[in-house]
């Protein structure tokens, strides 16, 4: 069983991480805030508060095989936003490359956003493409993929960058997660404009696959996108989203309404091919888990 570190562990995707892997894999759970030292039932996690500062790191990656680097400051949507916002973002990424090197860990996993992507990009959007982010997250993320690549290539790491698409599990925001609450509740679901933009959708719980199967790869270098690969349009998913809930008749259009009709959907194979990633829920599977976990009270609204 290899001896993993995850930075981020409180995090959305860190959380899932642990509750589906924690058995494979003795985890070294790292985290700025304070957590408990209980482990989940039948799991191997041992709760680290860190700073990430050299010294700390120098302790706790003591005795690991990888390291997969979730943690990452984003601002509030709609909120105009600044390189300082992120700076701290790709600061981080370097200083746990560098402490990776100086422990001899040379499997490092770090997480990377469509965001690097944009509109001068062809569709769907694979990594031979030059990036072109879309807003300054992006451009962090992409300093991010960067810095991997600089230690890949002087220190002899095997850093994997994963460009995430859009990630849905958490009913935190966004239109994916409105419609699922409106659905839910017996609200309409808006759809605004001609719905001609496209989204990318993938489950936290296929990230959180893919993340294992970088681990699983630790010879394995460079930039993979992790997605559905499926654009998906604003009335198709109000359509998937009511038959899941059995919301018949709850989609409410408004078509001179504003829409963003940019379109987003990234190239697969890569990941397919050298990490043996593909996902394992549909859109129609996705919504299905997220309803049962409704229903069990495994996932609030």
């Amino acid at each position: 069983m290899k001896t993993i570190a995850v930075s981020g562990a409180s995090g959305f995707i860190g959380r899932w991480f642990l509750k589906l892997h924690s058995e494979h894999y003795r985890i070294v759970a790292l985290s700025r805030r304070a957590v408990k030292s209980r482990p989940p039932a039948q799991g191997s996690v041992e709760y680290v508060q860190t700073d990430y500062s050299a010294a700390s790191l120098a302790g706790v990656l003591k005795g690991c095989e990888a390291l997969v680097h979730l943690a990452a400051k984003k601002v509030e949507p709609g909120r105009p936003e600044t390189f300082d916002d992120y700076a701290q973002n790709p600061l981080l990424t370097e200083r746990l490359l560098y402490a990776c090197r100086d422990c001899g860990i040379t499997n490092f996993v770090n997480m990377s956003s469509r965001c690097v992507y944009g509109p001068g990009n062809r569709l769907p959007f694979d990594e031979g493409q030059l990036v072109e982010p879309i807003n300054m997250y992006g451009v962090s993320k992409a300093a991010g993929e960067s810095i991997c690549e600089y230690c890949n290539r002087y220190f002899g790491m095997r850093a994997k960058s994963l460009r995430l698409a859009q990630v849905v599990g958490g009913l935190s925001g966004g239109v994916f997660d409105v419609y699922v609450r409106n659905a839910a509740n017996g609200r309409e679901l808006n759809v605004f404009g001609r719905s001609k933009g496209k989204r990318d959708y993938i489950y936290v719980k296929d990230v959180c696959n893919a993340i294992a199967c970088a681990i699983e790869q630790p010879e394995k270098k460079g930039v993979y996108n992790v997605a559905s690969g499926v654009g998906v349009s604003t009335m198709e998913l109000a359509r998937a989203v009511c038959a899941a809930f059995g919301h018949e008749g709850g989609i409410r259009a408004l078509p001179h309404r504003p829409e963003d009709e940019s379109v987003i959907f990234l190239d697969t194979k890569k990941a397919r091919r050298e990490l043996s990633f593909a996902c394992e829920f549909s859109l129609e599977a996705t919504l299905s888990d997220i309803k049962q976990m409704l229903n069990s009270g495994d996932l609030k609204l």
